[in-house]
Protein backbone atom coordinates (compact mmCIF):
# COMPACT_ATOMS: atom_id res chain seq x y z
CA UNK A 1 0.00 0.00 0.00
CA UNK A 2 1.38 3.42 -0.91
CA UNK A 3 0.68 6.76 0.75
CA UNK A 4 -1.95 7.87 -1.75
CA UNK A 5 -3.90 4.65 -1.22
CA UNK A 6 -3.57 5.01 2.55
CA UNK A 7 -5.00 8.53 2.43
CA UNK A 8 -7.82 7.43 0.14
CA UNK A 9 -8.68 4.60 2.55
CA UNK A 10 -8.81 7.24 5.28
CA UNK A 11 -11.43 9.21 3.36
CA UNK A 12 -9.53 11.60 1.12
CA UNK A 13 -10.42 11.90 -2.54
CA UNK A 14 -7.88 10.74 -5.09
CA UNK A 15 -6.97 14.37 -5.88
CA UNK A 16 -6.57 15.22 -2.18
CA UNK A 17 -4.39 12.17 -1.61
CA UNK A 18 -2.21 12.98 -4.62
CA UNK A 19 -1.97 16.60 -3.42
CA UNK A 20 -0.61 15.49 -0.06
CA UNK A 21 2.00 13.27 -1.70
CA UNK A 22 3.08 16.02 -4.12
CA UNK A 23 3.25 18.70 -1.42
CA UNK A 24 5.23 16.46 0.92
CA UNK A 25 7.95 16.13 -1.71
CA UNK A 26 8.00 19.84 -2.58
CA UNK A 27 9.08 22.87 -0.58
CA UNK A 28 6.09 25.18 -1.07
CA UNK A 29 3.73 25.38 -4.03
CA UNK A 30 1.17 27.86 -5.27
CA UNK A 31 -2.25 26.38 -6.03
CA UNK A 32 -1.61 26.90 -9.75
CA UNK A 33 1.66 24.93 -9.52
CA UNK A 34 -0.08 22.10 -7.70
CA UNK A 35 -2.92 22.15 -10.22
CA UNK A 36 -0.40 21.74 -13.05
CA UNK A 37 1.23 18.75 -11.33
CA UNK A 38 -2.20 17.22 -10.69
CA UNK A 39 -3.40 17.86 -14.23
CA UNK A 40 -6.42 19.81 -13.01
CA UNK A 41 -7.52 23.43 -12.77
CA UNK A 42 -6.64 25.92 -10.05
CA UNK A 43 -10.17 25.99 -8.56
CA UNK A 44 -10.15 22.21 -8.03
CA UNK A 45 -6.70 22.48 -6.47
CA UNK A 46 -7.93 25.24 -4.11
CA UNK A 47 -10.93 23.12 -3.11
CA UNK A 48 -8.68 20.19 -2.25
CA UNK A 49 -6.20 22.44 -0.45
CA UNK A 50 -8.98 24.00 1.60
CA UNK A 51 -10.13 20.63 2.92
CA UNK A 52 -6.57 19.44 3.52
CA UNK A 53 -5.84 22.63 5.46
CA UNK A 54 -8.95 22.11 7.62
CA UNK A 55 -7.86 18.55 8.39
CA UNK A 56 -4.36 19.70 9.28
CA UNK A 57 -2.42 17.87 6.59
CA UNK A 58 -1.51 21.05 4.69
CA UNK A 59 -0.40 24.45 5.92
CA UNK A 60 -0.69 27.74 4.06
CA UNK A 61 1.36 30.94 4.13
CA UNK A 62 -0.17 34.38 4.50
CA UNK A 63 1.78 35.54 1.44
CA UNK A 64 0.17 36.57 -1.81
CA UNK A 65 -0.04 34.38 -3.72
CA UNK A 66 -0.64 31.82 -0.99
CA UNK A 67 1.81 28.97 -0.86
CA UNK A 68 0.97 25.54 0.46
CA UNK A 69 3.21 23.02 2.14
CA UNK A 70 2.90 19.70 3.82
CA UNK A 71 4.65 18.11 6.77
CA UNK A 72 6.69 15.02 6.28
CA UNK A 73 4.90 11.71 6.48
CA UNK A 74 5.74 11.01 10.12
CA UNK A 75 3.19 13.54 11.36
CA UNK A 76 0.35 12.06 9.34
CA UNK A 77 -0.86 9.40 11.74
CA UNK A 78 -2.28 12.04 14.08
CA UNK A 79 -3.83 13.96 11.17
CA UNK A 80 -5.33 10.77 9.76
CA UNK A 81 -7.21 10.26 12.99
CA UNK A 82 -8.89 13.67 12.50
CA UNK A 83 -10.28 12.85 9.04
CA UNK A 84 -14.05 12.45 9.25
CA UNK A 85 -14.55 8.98 7.82
CA UNK A 86 -17.58 6.75 7.95
CA UNK A 87 -15.51 3.67 8.59
CA UNK A 88 -15.26 1.30 11.49
CA UNK A 89 -12.88 1.77 14.37
CA UNK A 90 -11.10 -1.37 13.22
CA UNK A 91 -10.32 0.16 9.83
CA UNK A 92 -9.19 3.42 11.44
CA UNK A 93 -6.83 1.48 13.70
CA UNK A 94 -5.53 -0.46 10.70
CA UNK A 95 -4.84 2.79 8.86
CA UNK A 96 -2.96 4.27 11.81
CA UNK A 97 -0.95 1.07 12.21
CA UNK A 98 -0.10 1.11 8.51
CA UNK A 99 0.97 4.73 8.76
CA UNK A 100 3.19 3.97 11.75
CA UNK A 101 4.74 1.02 9.90
CA UNK A 102 5.49 3.25 6.90
CA UNK A 103 7.06 5.82 9.24
CA UNK A 104 9.28 3.12 10.77
CA UNK A 105 10.37 1.99 7.31
CA UNK A 106 11.23 5.56 6.35
CA UNK A 107 13.25 6.05 9.55
CA UNK A 108 15.16 2.82 8.88
CA UNK A 109 15.93 3.91 5.30
CA UNK A 110 17.05 7.33 6.51
CA UNK A 111 19.35 5.73 9.10
CA UNK A 112 20.77 3.36 6.48
CA UNK A 113 21.42 6.29 4.12
CA UNK A 114 23.13 8.26 6.88
CA UNK A 115 25.33 5.28 7.74
CA UNK A 116 26.20 4.83 4.06
CA UNK A 117 27.14 8.50 3.76
CA UNK A 118 29.33 8.24 6.86
CA UNK A 119 31.12 5.22 5.36
CA UNK A 120 31.54 7.04 2.04
CA UNK A 121 33.17 9.94 3.87
CA UNK A 122 35.59 7.60 5.65
CA UNK A 123 36.71 6.08 2.35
Amino acid sequence: MNWAELFQDAGLSEREARSVVILSTSKELKASELAKKLGTNRLDAYNSLSRLTEIGLVSVTADRPMRFSCSHFRSYSSALSRINVNESTEQANRLISSCQALNQTMRMKKTANQEKQALDLQC
